[in-house]
């Protein structure tokens, strides 16, 4: 019986088609008849060990040499050679790398304790956060730093890591980040400064943002009565010394005010240059109760008052007056305003001034004044440019009845 064809070719179970002409028999047993030989699998021979018989050599440098004797294909073996391949092959990956972390470890090390012991001798630096920044921030804003056209808050937020010595692991979650900049304050070494040290500080010191939180820092410090009362006339030339170094020196303002309100709650004197200042600022920001508290603070701690200071003073408040007439005269401030009350006319400041010239006379006692100008005016008879001053600023402010009469009443007495 011929076997089965088909016409179109035979398809196989790999579903591929073979053509009638080339197509086996599907019932052929070809196959089963041929002899295969099985696979045998060995294992690999492992490489013959030397018997026991061998003992290892080692070439003399004189045979290496002689072996390559005029041969262009080898070069002499000698002992920088050697040196160098001993080396090669007792080098380890592992351990030398574990060398390498170690030694980055250590120099880190050593750079992150000289820092931390930078940060914690200049705590006062600008990248330090505190709760009166904060709370300024919420009432004013934070301030805009001019110059910065990036976008990255956290190259900015690692910028103030870095510069406050703050770990790393802090940085995952930004309100524990804030609670380490606020109370860390409270964890810092005690900070006990003398004149002397302050005096270094300051001279490190190039504007006023800096200026003002070194003084933030020694007036919050748990020492500073101490410090004050011993050094108090000290500290207070080399802070004189170095607002005459800033630019605006005006700014600084509340930060001596606030010196003056410390001193005299705990009962001690804050130096003469310092009260010379004082005075000199307030003139200038036109705060006429802070000029008063200055002048009382002289009276109150017998300071011999310069002459020079008081005709200072006395230019700028002349100044200040003319200025404010010219504006009121072309309509420009009709009413001035001042952060010390209400805002008020020319008349009451000319009147507040007066005041401060001549004296204002005192609760129970109107027969007594306050400390003003006239008390050292009349002492210094000799001097003559501060007397025509003083006369020159008299007529200027000297105000009518009524007007003094409004000014008393707008400041209580």
């Amino acid at each position: 019986m011929p076997p089965l064809r088909c016409a179109s070719g035979i398809q196989g179970l790999r579903r591929t088609t073979s053509f009638p002409a080339a197509a086996a028999p599907f019932h052929s047993t070809a196959h089963l008849t041929k002899r295969t030989r099985p696979r045998i699998h060995l294992r690999k021979r492992s490489t013959p060990t030397p018997g026991p018989w061998w003992k290892p050599f080692e070439l003399t440098e004189a045979v290496l040499d002689l072996d390559s004797y005029e041969s262009n294909y080898t070069r002499p073996y000698d002992r920088a050679e050697e040196v160098a391949q001993t080396a090669k092959w007792k080098s380890d990956p592992r351990k030398d790398a574990m060398g390498k972390r170690i030694d980055k470890l250590e120099a880190d090390y050593k750079d992150a304790k000289m820092k931390l012991e930078i940060i914690q001798s200049k705590s006062w630096q600008p990248w330090r956060v505190t709760d009166l920044d904060i709370m300024t921030a919420a009432l004013q804003g934070a301030p805009k730093r001019p110059g910065r056209q990036t976008q990255d808050v956290d190259s900015v937020q690692l910028e103030v890591v870095d510069k406050n010595g703050i770990p790393l692991s802090v940085c995952e979650d930004d309100e524990r980040l804030l609670e380490w900049l606020i109370h860390r304050k409270h964890t810092a070494r005690p900070w006990r400064l003398g004149a002397e040290e302050l005096s270094r500080l300051l001279e490190e010191l190039t504007n006023a943002r800096e200026f003002q939180r070194l003084l933030s820092r020694f007036l919050t410090s748990g020492q500073s009565h101490e410090t004050i009362a011993n050094n108090a006339t000290g500290i207070a030339t080399v802070i004189s010394d170095a607002l005459c170094r800033l630019e605006r020196p005006i700014e600084l303002l509340p930060i001596i005010n606030s010196f003056n309100a410390r001193c005299e709650l705990h009962g001690y004197s804050m130096g003469l240059p310092l009260c010379h200042e004082g005075m000199r600022l307030c003139a200038g920001a036109f705060k006429l109760w802070g000029l008063q508290n200055y002048i009382e603070h002289a009276f109150s701690h017998r300071y011999g008052v310069e002459p020079v200071v008081i005709t200072e003073v006395m230019r700028i408040l002349q100044k200040e007056v003319l200025l404010r007439e010219s504006q009121e005269n072309s309509g420009v401030g009709s009413d001035l305003q001042s952060f010390e009350g209400p805002r008020l006319n020319l008349r009451t400041w000319k009147s507040k001034i007066f005041r401060i010239l001549t004296g204002a006379p005192k609760k129970g006692n109107p027969d007594k004044t306050k400390p003003c100008f006239r008390k050292i005016v009349e002492k210094k008879p000799d001097e003559q440019e501060l007397n025509d001053v003083y006369q020159e600023l008299l007529a200027t402010v000297r105000p009518l009845p009524q007007d003094i009469i409004e000014a008393d009443s707008r400041s209580g007495q």
